[in-house]
């Protein structure tokens, strides 16, 4: 991809590099005409790290890094040149057109098959033998505009639904299988082709490009897992992605807050009620590349647990990989219910006011122990 030379040059211009190193470097301080800061390249105790904002450069005179704000993002978020423009691009508010991947590619191969099999969920979605899938959808209260602004769809119980679509369509089932969504096995010296998901709905994850990476299912009867998401693949690695973030990253720039949910259905729910600055994991708990994603686009995050959530200490025990970023993290815990079901209950406002109550992460870890440990005597400190 080669981005035009005057969009660089104005995503320069508009870049303050003491601006963009801060959210990296939550040491750096103003100090005379420079800013100087713990180095995040190597590990010291006295400040070496210096950011100018009259050359828009920085340099560390300890291990002797160097360079613009491009080479900065290049080395702290370790991208290329052209994805380090991106980025900075995505700081300031100069979006950079995506036109890398040829349409012949590999890359593109692969983001085409889930677009067909994203449109065989949809289509299964609505055939009168599935009723039973929308009837779930309607009845947890997604109403029909999310089904089709989600795209939200359904994998029938058959073991080769998709996959005899893609047959039809001439379409390498070995490719295919690349997608992780469907699956292939040898038998007897027969090779055997068959659908990942089976009687699930299915909510398409889409990439900040609206290009489909991958899926979640869940399941409608009886059975495990619950959720079964799509597994790793060319196009698809769950810690940098997160779920609803192609439709909400415009309203979490504009407000400055992300709130995280736990699942597909709470960030529908919550988005459809009115509230668009929400994400949701795709997991239990969030990782450096989704924080450093989120980093980019706002300054505070807020992260909100259903009432009997499961999913707490493994996500009180990630935010240790934020300790080096400069977001405010805190944390919401909601009196009953799952987000979905408590804004659709209670209300917008009930549920704002929870999230504007958030506390700091070492503060609910207190609530979280003496609310555990009442009537008994426990060392507070050693817990925390």
């Amino acid at each position: 991809m080669a981005i035009p030379r005057d969009t660089i040059e104005h995503i320069r211009q508009k870049a303050a590099i003491e601006d963009i190193v801060k959210r990296y470097v939550p040491t750096l301080a103003k100090k005379g005409k420079n800013y100087v800061g713990l180095c995040p390249f190597h590990k010291e105790k006295t400040p070496s790290f210096t950011v100018s904002p009259d050359k828009q450069m920085f340099y560390c005179f300890g291990c002797h890094e160097g360079g613009n704000v491009f080479t900065f993002i290049s080395k702290v978020e370790h991208v290329d040149f052209v994805e380090s423009v991106k980025i900075v691009g995505e700081i300031v508010g100069i979006p950079v057109r995506d036109d890398v991947r040829p349409q012949n590619d590999k890359y593109s191969k692969l983001l085409k098959i889930n677009e067909l099999i994203c449109k065989s969920y949809r289509k299964a979605l609505r055939m009168p033998a599935n009723k039973h899938a929308l009837d779930y959808l309607l009845n947890r209260g997604v109403t029909e505009q999310s089904i089709d602004e989600f795209e939200l769809g359904y994998a029938p119980d058959e073991w080769r639904y998709a996959t005899d679509i893609l047959k039809t369509m001439n379409i390498s089932l070995d490719m295919a299988v690349k997608t992780g969504n469907i699956n292939k096995v040898i038998k007897n010296d027969t090779t055997h082709y068959y659908d990942r998901f089976r009687n699930r709905v299915i909510f398409p994850i889409f990439d900040q490009k609206n290009e489909i990476i991958g899926f979640g299912g869940r399941i409608i009867e009886q059975g495990e897992p619950k959720y079964l998401n799509s597994p790793e693949s060319p196009v698809f690695q769950k810690r940098n992605i997160l779920y609803g973030l192609n439709k909400s990253r415009q309203h979490i720039a504009e407000l400055g807050r992300a709130i995280i949910v736990e699942g597909y259905l709470d960030v529908i729910g919550v988005y459809q009620a009115g509230i668009h600055n929400v994400v949701a994991p795709l997991g239990t708990a969030l990782t450096l590349e989704q924080l450093q994603l989120l980093s980019r686009m706002c300054n505070e995050v807020i992260i909100v647990f259903d009432a009997d959530s499961a999913g707490i200490k493994a996500s009180l025990r990630s935010l240790d990989v934020a300790e080096n970023l400069n977001i405010d993290i805190r944390i919401a815990q909601l009196p009953q219910l799952d987000p979905f079901d408590f804004v659709a209950k209670f209300g917008v406002r009930e549920f704002m006011a929870i999230i504007d109550k958030a506390l700091q992460p070492v503060d609910f870890r207190i609530e979280r122990i003496i609310a555990e440990n009442k009537g008994k005597q426990v060392d507070i400190l050693k817990q925390v």
